[in-house]
């Protein structure tokens, strides 16, 4: 056996290790929530920029006010701030950027 280390191509692959595993858990925890609430994917039927936004803002201003959980989830309003903004991200066109 050779101490040569075995070949990897992954350079410009993404680095989905650099997102932190409690993130990614803390995420799925209010994607939950939203089926449960909603329905499965429910979002995927496109949500009104304005409104998620508006959840953006009324989650961070809850947390300014020193709320960190959300009453009717029990989760961290941090969480939802980031969930909202990650389907903000989704629903944005990524496909001409840079042209």
């Amino acid at each position: 056996m050779t101490t040569e280390p075995a070949k990897r191509y992954n350079s410009g692959k993404p680095r989905y290790d650099y997102l932190e595993p409690d993130w990614l858990l803390a995420l799925s925890k209010v994607a939950e929530f939203g089926a449960s609430k909603y329905g499965v994917y429910n979002y995927r039927k496109g949500l009104a920029e304005d409104d998620l936004i508006r959840a953006i803002l009324s989650h961070t201003i809850a947390r300014m006010r020193g709320g960190k959980l959300d009453a009717e989830s029990g989760l961290p309003h941090a969480v939802h701030v980031a969930w909202n903004a990650l389907e903000l991200m989704r629903q944005h066109d990524f496909t001409n950027e840079g042209s």
